[in-house]
């Protein structure tokens, strides 16, 4: 592990600030290149001010901090405007279905780097020039995203709408049964990989939904590479 953290993303995060900050200061200490952290959660109707102060404590324990903004997960948009307020988080990783919103944080804060994190928007992250996108669809597809990427770079663009057609007809398939515990069928059904099961409360499919998944899933990947042939 110690030899990799130079290419790790750590995430922290936590109710309570001093654990946050315990585990930034962990991260540094062995080498990890970048911090990451949600905006807290539970607490409802925090003031931006507040919001703000979190990242800026966190920014005083490491050198590159992400925000992981998860607005559906934690219950608070940390927008453009409120990052550069904030003024010391170096990227984002943007979990939002909309493109505009993600954009927004390059316009308002030159320089950062910014992910889109909906496995819809794979093609238009890429073809809007952010950063990139970090989809969950690429642990069980990550070949179909790398040709999406080159098929937009060669100017491909219907090609590249295509196979994020596929992508979003696997990821509605998956949402159905459950997404992340989908996304531990796929993967070894794909890609060969087990690893292993969701801890509850991410109850693992059973064994007639799995094999249903997988079925569903290869007739949608074959429906695409026959179109493609």
């Amino acid at each position: 592990m110690l030899e990799v953290t130079d290419k790790v993303i750590f995430q922290v995060g936590s109710l309570n600030m001093g654990e946050v900050k315990s585990l930034a200061r962990e991260g540094k200490e062995l080498g990890v290149k970048t911090i990451a952290s949600y905006a807290p959660y539970y607490f409802t109707g925090l003031p931006k001010s507040l919001i703000v102060r979190y990242f800026k404590e966190i920014c005083g324990e490491h050198d590159e901090v992400y925000l992981y903004n998860y607005p559906s997960a934690v219950g608070k948009d940390v927008d453009a405007e409120t990052v550069k307020e904030i003024g010391c988080l170096k990227g984002v990783k943007d979990t939002n279905d909309s493109i505009n919103h993600s954009l927004q944080y390059k316009r308002v804060n030159p320089g950062m780097k910014v992910f889109n994190g909906a496995d819809t928007l794979v093609m238009t992250s890429i073809a809007t020039g952010l950063d990139g996108t970090v989809s969950a669809a690429a642990n069980f597809v990550p070949e179909v995203l790398v040709e999406i990427r080159r098929k937009v770079s060669e100017g491909k663009v219907g090609e590249a709408m295509k196979l994020q057609f596929m992508v979003d007809e696997l990821v509605s398939l998956a949402k159905g049964y459950g997404y992340i515990p989908s996304i531990y069928v796929l993967v070894k059904g794909i890609r060969g990989y087990d690893v292993g099961n969701p801890r509850p409360p991410l109850f693992p499919l059973g064994d007639v939904e799995r094999k249903e998944l997988l079925d569903k899933a290869i007739k949608i990947m074959e429906k695409y590479n026959k179109n493609e042939a």
